[in-house]
């Protein structure tokens, strides 16, 4: 049971994750990850250079992202 619960979980955060806007693949873009927003700079599908972060919980990141991760 634990294991479907697992997967049903993996494939909703995959289903809902989409690019919203502008090139979310390398350019400026917005992205739904699911579990936050990112708007700001990609490189190969991931955030990379300058972008925002937004949590939805009323937490977010603004600065920095190399390789999909926050930097700094």
């Amino acid at each position: 049971m634990k294991q479907l619960i697992l997967i049903f979980l993996l494939s909703y955060s995959h289903v809902s994750a989409q690019c919203l806007k502008g090139d979310c693949t390398n350019g400026i873009g917005t992205f739904n990850f699911g579990y936050a927003t990112y708007t700001g700079s990609f490189k190969n599908g991931k955030p990379d250079g300058k972008g925002i972060m937004e949590y939805g919980n009323g937490e977010s990141y603004e600065g920095e992202f190399l390789n999909g991760l926050e930097e700094g």
